[in-house]
């Protein structure tokens, strides 16, 4: 399982005093983002690093990305701060080359980055713990009960997937005990969809955004929503909080070793 370092307590201040990569902003600035699907055989578990380098924020073949890319990319695309841009780009540290790169595909390796319990992808150990899964997100949309995705529905999803965990014999899916660096990295990608798209996000786009992996038309230059590190953290603390007491329909709960 991943291990913790203490150095991941300091992220969020270390990234403070970091500067913008301002040569690759001005790079992408430049470039050409309209949309064309990638090779799905070098694209990551993570729809919007898949969306991202669909639209040429990052490298559109999914190789030699580097962090200043990456944190360029969420500050250009993502409309993110720079401290929460750098903050989110550290994660990838641990599947980071020596000559400081990584691919899309690297994402995929086991316990890294990619964990089990995932709302749309399976676990590792079923085989492919990248390609989205249609019927997993649906049954997130049912988990809104015929509304938005919002925080409510984002926990009553993340109880479900643990208890699907639970009962398919992987304990309750990653815990603080076994990982406390894949536990925080688990619950932040849960609530990144909050910051990327708002409090309430609307099934049909997020539909389309994780079935094209593109972003929504307009998306970039006339986004609202700042993905901020503050938010973030808000975000996290009430879903997680919320996950605790949420009601989950039993007969949602399916068995994800016999698939979906």
């Amino acid at each position: 399982m991943g291990g913790f370092s203490w150095s991941h307590l300091f992220t969020p201040i270390l990234s403070l005093f970091r500067p913008k990569p301002n040569a690759e902003i001005e790079a992408l600035k430049e470039a050409n983002h309209d949309y064309i699907r990638g090779d799905e055989s070098q694209r990551s578990p993570c729809p919007f690093l898949n969306s991202l380098a669909n639209h040429n924020y990052l490298p559109r073949d999914g190789k030699a990305i580097t962090k200043a890319k990456l944190k360029a990319a969420l500050i250009v695309a993502g409309n993110s701060t720079p401290l929460f841009a750098d903050v989110l780009s550290s994660i990838v540290k641990s599947v980071t080359r020596k000559d400081g790169t990584f691919t899309l595909v690297d994402l995929r390796r086991h316990n890294a980055v990619e964990h089990d319990a995932s709302f749309t992808r399976l676990d590792a150990r079923q085989g492919d713990n990248y390609t989205f899964q249609p019927a997993m997100f649906e049954a997130m949309v049912k988990d809104a009960h015929g509304g938005p995705i919002n925080r409510d529905s984002i926990a009553r999803t993340r109880a479900r997937r643990d208890r699907e965990e639970k009962a398919a014999g992987n304990g309750a899916g990653v815990t603080f005990w076994r990982s406390p660096r894949l536990y925080v990295t688990t619950w932040s990608q849960a609530c990144i969809l909050l910051q990327t798209f708002g409090e309430e996000i609307g099934v049909e786009e997020l539909r389309k955004f994780y079935t094209e992996e593109r972003l929504v038309e307009g998306w970039v230059g006339e986004k609202k929503k700042r993905m901020t590190f503050l938010g973030q953290l808000g975000d996290m603390a009430s879903v997680w909080w919320k996950h605790f007491f949420i009601q989950i329909d039993g007969a949602a709960v399916k068995d994800p070793l016999k698939g979906w």
